[in-house]
């Protein structure tokens, strides 16, 4: 398994949140077969996921009413 997806562990939502990124990616790289494409889409997974393990453990920001 990828150090990524491993690295949250007992979070199921971001593991959702995380297989969903890779999903996106397939598919778009499968619908743009355009050069450039697969390496732009394999960033913006990496990107997420880089997100994703930054943000964890940070509080939610405060709901406006």
């Amino acid at each position: 398994m990828h150090e990524d997806y491993l690295a949250l562990k007992g979070e199921a939502r971001a593991r959702l949140r995380y297989l969903l990124a890779l999903l996106a990616k397939d598919l778009s790289q499968n619908a743009h077969r355009v050069p450039g494409a697969i390496e732009a889409s394999e960033d913006v997974a990496a990107i997420l996921a880089l997100a994703e393990r930054n943000l964890r453990g940070r509080e939610a920001p405060a709901k406006r009413p």
